[in-house]
């Protein structure tokens, strides 16, 4: 948590920064905007090792197919990214963009797990005979 509350700090005092710099520097204004998000992707980067590293042991413990991880990681890189464009999108003042491109994010998440819902599909109609 340490690494939340460093990141934390360093955004609060970029946006202070940057409420001074937009008035005289607009370029530097968004170097450092651009800086800090690379910052704190690099962090949450660093906050999600441990979710990994208990998505390996599951997958090892349960005998989970590498493939469902993969849908797991992929669905929520995806939701993470289309909320920050989204937020984004918000900040530059096109709200309606914003919400298009979460609505793009959970169709593109919805889209990627086709193959799992596919493959419980199949499997629940094998358990009750089906075809």
């Amino acid at each position: 948590m340490e690494v939340f509350w460093k990141c934390a700090a360093a955004i609060l005092l970029a946006v202070i920064l940057d409420l001074a710099l937009k008035k005289q520097e607009k370029d530097m204004s968004t170097v450092l905007t651009a800086a800090v998000i690379v910052m704190a992707a690099a962090a949450s980067l660093k906050l999600l090792e441990p979710v990994l590293s208990l998505l390996y042991r599951l997958r090892q413990v349960g005998n989970l197919e590498e493939d469902a991880l993969s849908v797991l990681l992929k669905a929520t890189g995806l939701g993470l990214a289309a909320e920050t464009a989204g937020f984004v999108c918000s900040d530059a003042g096109n709200e309606a963009l914003g919400r298009l491109v979460r609505f793009l994010g959970t169709a593109a998440i919805l889209c990627l797990s086709v193959p799992l819902f596919s493959g419980l599909l199949d499997c629940v109609l094998e358990m009750v005979g089906g075809s």
